[in-house]
């Protein structure tokens, strides 16, 4: 009932008018339907971070003792993420990074070798640079103790 009013109101209108009224409608109805069954927002693709420690502390040791560690390093996003890793002392911290780019949902192992010649407390910092868009520097801490043989 409501249609055929709607139809016969719009038939006494002008011609112009009447093309402009079907436009109308039909504009309505796609915008009304054209997401019909569809999520409206997807999340952008990104890759994630995610670093199985950030501080380590390696205890009390000899001078000239073999000090390694490894940290695992995922990618827990849905983009490839790039990694890039640097010790605060090049001298003293070596470090490989078995892969410096990660698939998502994969991950790889950063290997830590400490070599100290003088006896005290030691501090020092490994810096992970990535493209995760919401933490793009991490800092991680490594410490302990040597103490002469």
């Amino acid at each position: 009932m409501l249609v055929s009013l709607f139809a016969c109101k719009i038939l006494e209108m002008k011609k112009p008018l009447l093309i402009g009224a079907i436009c109308l409608s039909i504009a309505a109805l796609i915008t009304l339907f054209s997401g019909c069954g569809q999520s409206q927002t997807r999340a952008p693709k990104a890759p994630k971070i995610d670093i199985s420690e950030e501080s380590w502390d390696f205890g009390t040791v000899k001078i000239g003792s073999d000090i390694k560690h490894t940290i695992i390093i995922k990618n827990t996003g849905s983009d490839k993420l790039t990694l890039y890793a640097y010790p605060s002392c090049p001298a003293c911290m070596y470090l490989e990074l078995e892969k410096y780019s990660i698939p998502p949902k994969s991950e790889t192992k950063l290997h830590i070798k400490i070599v100290e010649t003088q006896a005290g407390p030691y501090e020092g910092f490994i810096t992970v640079d990535s493209n995760d868009p919401a933490q793009q520097q991490k800092k991680l801490t490594v410490k302990g103790t040597f103490i002469n043989q």
